[in-house]
């Protein structure tokens, strides 16, 4: 059995629901399923940079000036899961990247031989009008537009499709995982493309040559209960069976 699973792919192409339809299906043969992701990682590193060296505070968030410090957290993210292996238990590894190739290699040959990655491409387009409908699903949700800087920022993103940083405050308060949103320039830049996407949309074949581990690409550009339906199908057809 693989101890590890990596979810890959830029904010909004469906990480959180490739996951719960995992879980659901770990659950049923008892298999403990937590999820880990750099976004709290980094949270914490930064939480000691208290003189403001590697990061600054942006719109009830931060945004990261040291760029050396998301390899850092996923070292770190990499230390945890090897003291977290353990028999019954299957940790997924969640982060997004522009440069996968170098980011893996934060990460021990143990843990890779013991993982399994999933892909999912969707296009940049889809994915920003998944983060920007998270958000503001959760901002009312949470009451969060009764806050003045709140406000302001959905205004924004609303009025001039930009979003701001808000993902570390809205994060925080429903313990991290599933509603980190994206500004609008770093998802025109940093997260409009990637190496594997790149490689992806030439030859899936190509793209088997050069991961670090046995990978399975997921289409995630359906959106909805249409989407949802369609990963499952997906997941059991080509991902359960490389679990085993």
């Amino acid at each position: 059995m693989k101890h590890f699973i990596f979810l890959l792919g830029r904010p909004g192409c469906g990480k959180s629901v490739v996951y719960k339809i995992i879980k659901e299906i770990l659950e049923r043969k008892e298999i403990y399923s937590p999820r880990v992701d750099d976004f709290l990682t980094l949270k914490e590193i930064l939480a000691e940079d208290k003189e403001f060296k590697r990061h600054i505070l942006k719109d009830g968030g931060f945004a990261v000036t040291d760029w050396t410090v998301v390899d850092e957290a996923l070292s770190d993210l990499c230390k945890l899961v090897e003291k977290e292996k353990a028999d019954k238990k299957i940790i997924f590894i969640e982060f997004a990247r522009d440069n996968y190739k170098h980011a893996f290699e934060n990460f021990t040959k143990d843990v890779l031989n013991d993982s399994i990655i999933l892909y999912l491409y969707s296009t940049f387009e889809e994915c920003y009008k998944r983060n920007v409908a998270r958000f503001q699903k959760k901002c009312n949700e949470m009451n969060l537009r009764n806050d003045p800087d709140f406000s302001r920022v959905v205004n924004e993103a609303n009025s001039n499709h930009n979003v701001a940083d808000a993902s570390s405050s809205v994060s925080e308060a429903n313990n991290g995982h599933d509603n980190h949103i994206v500004p609008l320039d770093l998802m025109k830049t940093y997260y409009k493309t990637d190496d594997y996407e790149q490689v992806y949309l030439k030859s899936e074949k190509e793209l088997m040559e050069i991961v670090p581990a046995k990978t399975v690409v997921l289409d995630s550009t359906i959106s909805g209960e249409t989407g949802m339906e369609n990963l499952r199908k997906q997941i059991e057809k080509e991902v359960i069976n490389e679990l085993f």
